[in-house]
C-alpha cells in the first residue's frame, strides 16, 4: 500500500536569485527573462513518487525582498525542507545566507530541517564571482559553527538551462522521505 506524506518546501534567498526560475523549471515550465520579481509568496503542488511510496510537494517560492520578514514567517512555518538559493554573480547573495537560515530557523523551529544549497545561474559562466571552494568552505564552518549534524547539499544550478534543478530537488525530496520513514521508526 502506497504512503502518501506531505511535505512543505520553502525556497529562500535574496530577491533575483532565480527562485521563481527554479520552482518553474522543476514544474516543467519555460524560464522567463522578464519575470517580475514575487511580492510575499507564491506555491506550486507536485506529486513525487519515491520507492512505494509517494510525497506531496507544496513548493513555496518566497519573496526575497528586505522587510517582507513578517509575511515570510507565516510561509516557513511546517515546512519540512528548505532550498537555500544565492547568485553565483552577486557575491552579496551569497554573504547573505546566514540571514536565510535565520530565518528558517527561526520561523520552523528547526535546525535539523533539511536542505539542499543552490548557487544559481552557473550558466553566466564569465559573471560568477563566488568560487565553489569559499562555498564549501562556508557549508563547512556553518554547520560547525551552528552544531548542525544534517549534511548540507551543495548544487550549481542554472534555472535557466536546467542545469541540475531536477537532481536538486530529488536530493531533498529523498533527504525529507528519509526523515518521514525515521519519524515512523521505519528506518
Amino acid at each position: 500500500m502506497t504512503r502518501v506524506f506531505n511535505a512543505k518546501i520553502v525556497l529562500c534567498g535574496d530577491s533575483s536569485v532565480g527562485k521563481t526560475s527554479i520552482r518553474r523549471n522543476y514544474m516543467g515550465l519555460s524560464f522567463e527573462r522578464d519575470h517580475i520579481s514575487t511580492l510575499g509568496a507564491d506555491f506550486a503542488l507536485k506529486k513525487v513518487p519515491i520507492q512505494d511510496d509517494r510525497l506531496d510537494l507544496q513548493i513555496w517560492d518566497l519573496g526575497g525582498q528586505l522587510g517582507y520578514e513578517r509575511l515570510r514567517s507565516r510561509y516557513f512555518a511546517g515546512a519540512k525542507g528548505a532550498l537555500v538559493v544565492f547568485d553565483l554573480t552577486n557575491p552579496e547573495s551569497f554573504v547573505n545566507l546566514p540571514h536565510w537560515f535565520q530565518e528558517l530557523w527561526e520561523y520552523t523551529g528547526e535546525k535539523e530541517t533539511p536542505v539542499v544549497i543552490l548557487g544559481n545561474k552557473c550558466d553566466l559562466v564569465d559573471d560568477i564571482k563566488v568560487n565553489e571552494d569559499e562555498i564549501m568552505a562556508f557549508i563547512k564552518e556553518f554547520q560547525h559553527k551552528h552544531q548542525i549534524q544534517m549534511p548540507y547539499t551543495y548544487h550549481q544550478t542554472s534555472a535557466k538551462d536546467g542545469i541540475n534543478i531536477d537532481v536538486a530537488f530529488d536530493d531533498l525530496v529523498k533527504e525529507m522521505y528519509d526523515a518521514f520513514l525515521l519519524e515512523l521508526g521505519l528506518q
